[in-house]
C-alpha cells in the first residue's frame, strides 16, 4: 500500500504563488498525498479564495504570523494525528515536477532520514539554486555549493550534506518522534540549517536526490537582500551558535560580531553612507542578548 503523504504549504498572502504550487503538486504521478494549507494570519483575503478555489483541500487558519517554523509546525501536528507516514514541507513560491514526489518515496521509504530534492531557479530551469550544502561549526555560516552552476547531469547519487533548505522538505513521521519539531524561535531562517543538524545529532541521514527536481522562485516570499533579513540571520546565527556550538565559544563570537557591527557602522557614518544593514545586524545581535526570539519586536 503507498504511503500517507501530507504535503503542508505555508500561504502568507502568497496567493498567486501558493495557486501555482497547488496545481503542480495536483499533477503528480504519484497520488496518496493530501495537500494541507497553513495560512499565517494573512488578512489579506488569499486564505479565503483558496478555500473557495480548491475544496479538496484542508486549511487551517493560524490566528497569527507564526514565521515559517510555527506556521509549519501546525500542518507537522495535524499531520501526525491523523496517521501520515511522510510530511513535505513546500515553500508556496515553488512549483513540482509530475515525477518529485514518487523519488522522494521511493529513495526515502523505511529509511531514518531527511532529504530534499535538487532545487531550480524557476526563471531559469536548468540552473542550480541548491543541490549541496556546507556549515561552519565555528561561525554558523551555512551556504549553497554549486549554487548557479547550470544542471547538466552532473549529479546523479544521493548527497550526504550537512543542511537542506526548508523549501522542499521532506520527512518521515518516524524523525519527528525522535528530534522533535521546528524550533519556532527562528521565525525566519536557519529553522531548516537547526533541524538538520538536530537530525544528524540522532545519528539519522541529511541527503539530496539530484533526481528529483522542485523549481523555486527566489526571493518571492523571503525577499533575499532587505534589511529586515539582516536581523533575522544575525540574531538566528547566534541563537544556533548557543545551541549547538562549545559553551565558551558561542559567546566570544557574539561579542566579535558585535564589535565588527559597531566598526562597520562607524565606518559607514564617517564615509557618510547608509548604515541601515550594519543598524539591523546590530539590533539583531541586541535582540538575541536579550532572548527576543520569534517576530521582531518594535519599540
Amino acid at each position: 500500500m503507498d504511503k500517507k503523504i501530507a504535503i503542508i504549504i505555508l500561504n502568507w498572502r502568497t496567493y498567486k504563488q501558493t495557486v501555482k504550487c497547488i496545481q503542480s503538486v495536483k499533477r503528480s504521478s504519484y497520488k496518496n498525498f493530501t495537500i494541507i494549507v497553513v495560512d499565517n494570519d494573512s488578512g489579506d483575503g488569499s486564505l479565503e479564495k483558496l478555500t473557495e478555489e480548491f475544496t479538496d483541500i484542508h486549511f487551517i487558519k493560524n490566528n497569527t504570523n507564526a514565521g515559517y517554523a510555527g506556521g509549519n509546525n501546525l500542518g507537522i501536528r495535524y499531520a501526525l494525528e491523523h496517521g501520515f507516514d511522510y510530511v513535505w514541507i513546500l515553500n508556496p513560491d515553488t512549483m513540482v515536477m509530475e515525477d518529485t514526489l514518487s523519488i522522494l518515496v521511493r529513495f526515502v521509504d523505511s529509511k531514518e532520514m531527511i532529504a530534499s530534492p535538487q532545487i531550480m531557479y524557476m526563471e531559469e530551469p536548468e540552473k542550480i539554486w541548491f543541490v549541496d550544502s556546507t556549515l561552519s561549526p565555528l561561525t554558523g555560516i551555512a551556504t549553497h555549493l554549486h549554487h548557479g552552476e547550470m544542471d547538466q547531469g552532473q549529479f546523479k547519487n544521493i548527497i550526504d550534506v550537512p543542511w537542506i533548505p526548508g523549501t522542499a522538505l521532506f520527512v518521515p513521521r518516524t524523525v519527528f518522534e525522535k528530534v522533535g519539531l521546528l524550533d519556532d524561535g527562528y521565525f525566519l531562517f536557519y529553522e531548516d540549517v537547526d533541524f538538520s543538524v538536530r537530525v544528524r545529532e540522532k545519528g539519522m541521514s541529511v541527503s539530496v536526490i539530484p533526481e528529483a527536481k522542485v523549481q523555486h522562485f527566489v526571493g518571492a516570499v523571503a525577499g533575499r537582500g532587505n534589511p529586515r533579513n539582516e536581523y533575522y540571520v544575525t540574531r538566528n546565527r547566534l541563537y544556533f551558535l548557543k545551541k549547538h556550538s562549545a559553551s565558551l565559544w558561542w559567546p566570544l563570537y557574539a561579542i566579535y560580531l558585535l564589535v565588527r557591527t559597531c566598526f562597520a557602522s562607524l565606518k559607514s557614518r564617517i564615509q557618510q553612507r547608509a548604515t541601515i544593514i550594519q543598524d539591523e545586524r546590530m539590533n539583531g545581535i541586541i535582540d538575541f542578548f536579550k532572548s527576543r526570539m520569534g517576530i521582531k519586536h518594535v519599540s
